[in-house]
């Protein structure tokens, strides 16, 4: 079960390695909907919140799904919506551009010496758009350019003119 193994695949490897961790870790669940029943998937979301809430793991979880009856229920009631922060369809353009907006900046101040001659703001509102564009309301998409830009091993100018060329 979802519950036997948290503790030594999840919780365990997580508290070992946090101290050496620069960045919160993100765990994306991508279509919990999918799961086999909808017990399966509030087993998901019970776990999600005892990793938050419970064993206090400092870890960000990205969950992508319909907004089935029972998962809406889940995120509305306790502990759920009291540690987490919906996004629906509905206004997934702004919100996607708030995303964007804010991770371009957060690369901005990690990478300030690579990025003190780019012009401001960078990218540019168009640029955004078009990401918010390509990513056609998958976080995923989203959160693997930033990903990518953002690496630290490559300027992050370049790596966004590579995902930009034709």
């Amino acid at each position: 079960s979802i519950e036997a193994q948290l503790i030594p695949l999840l919780v365990a490897p997580f508290l070992a390695a946090y101290p050496t961790l620069p960045h919160t870790p993100t765990i994306f669940i991508d279509g919990l909907d999918e799961c086999d029943t909808p017990a399966a998937q509030r087993s998901v979301l019970k776990m999600i919140a005892d990793v938050v809430s419970i064993h206090r793991l400092p870890l960000r979880f990205v969950v992508a799904s319909r907004p089935e009856v029972h998962i809406t229920h889940c995120f509305k009631a306790p502990p759920l919506f009291s540690i987490t922060r919906a996004f629906g369809l509905d206004d997934d353009f702004e919100s996607m551009v708030i995303y964007f907006r804010h991770e371009f900046n957060r690369i901005l101040e990690t990478r300030s010496d690579d990025m003190a001659i780019v012009p401001k703001p960078w990218p540019s509102y168009k640029i955004i758009r078009d990401l918010v564009r390509r990513a056609s309301g998958q976080y995923l998409f989203a959160s693997t350019v930033i990903r990518f830009v953002g690496d630290e091993y490559d300027h992050p100018v370049e790596q966004l003119q590579v995902l930009l060329s034709p």
